[in-house]
């Protein structure tokens, strides 16, 4: 009996938890965000580009923690991260409000694939250095 890992298995633990992880960071953002609205008096009206703003923040942990764990692959793996953690808002969306797809899912989901992206690219960045950029 081989007990080496296969691919699939270091593939999908990474992906698990950085999901997992993005999900509790954006609920906890969605909550920040929700007593800042609910301080401020904004109206109803912000809450869907807040709620995308949370979504990223969370696209970024799950693209940081996926690629971190995964150990390479940063930009791929930061985005199939943020593809997961989508998928999950999306169908929370999908279950509270019976609006459907709009510009606003579209507007979401292109936020947290560029978060998302970006998370994988700073978790397996080379070297603790700052550059001089110019």
């Amino acid at each position: 009996m081989n007990t080496s890992k296969s691919s699939l298995s270091g593939f999908v633990r990474p992906l698990i938890i950085g999901t997992i992880a993005g999900t509790v960071v954006t609920v906890a953002a969605m909550f920040v965000l929700a007593a800042v609205v609910s301080a401020a008096g904004l109206t109803e009206k912000t809450a869907g580009p807040l709620s995308s703003v949370a979504a990223g923040i969370g696209a970024l942990i799950a693209g940081l923690v996926t690629s971190k764990l995964f150990g390479k692959r940063g930009l791929f793996m930061g985005l199939l991260g943020a593809l997961a953690l989508y998928l999950i808002v999306m169908f929370i969306s999908l279950a509270v409000s019976p609006g459907g797809f709009s510009v606003l899912s579209l507007t979401r989901l292109m936020v947290m694939i560029i978060a998302g992206m970006a998370g994988g690219l700073w978790a397996n960045r080379e070297g603790g250095k700052r550059r001089k950029v110019i």
